[in-house]
Order: C-alpha cells, then structure tokens, then sequence
C-alpha cells in the first residue's frame, strides 16, 4: 500500500491539507507533519508515528519543504 506524508516546517503542512481536502476530500490516506510548531507533537514523535504504522510491504513517498528534506 502507498503511504504518503508531507512535512514541513512551521505549518504548511496543515495548509497543503486544507487545500488538498478542499480539491480532492478527506478520503485521501495522507499523514502531514508539521515541524517546530506549538500545540503540534515533538517532531520525533510524530515521525515514530508514521513509521509505526508502516510495513515492509508499504511504499512511502515523503514531500518536504526544503530540497533533500
């Protein structure tokens, strides 16, 4: 199964949610990560996460907002 996670810094994220969710609705399997934000998760923990629910039979794709990310 694809997994998919956005992480970005700040919240972009969540903006990138709204407006995906606004196109294509909430039916979509997306986790999004918001990095270095208040009221968010500790970034490892959020990450942790993600990967736990993760199997070796799942494709991850990871969409950051910095080049290399």
């Amino acid at each position: 199964m694809k997994k998919v996670v956005i992480a970005t810094h700040g919240n972009l994220a969540q903006g990138i949610q709204s407006t995906l969710e606004l196109f294509v609705g909430k039916k979509q399997d997306i986790t999004y990560i918001s990095a270095y934000t208040q009221g968010q998760a500790d970034l490892d923990t959020q990450i942790d996460n993600f990967f736990a629910r993760v199997t070796p039979a799942d494709e991850v794709i990871v969409f950051t907002d910095i080049y290399g990310g």
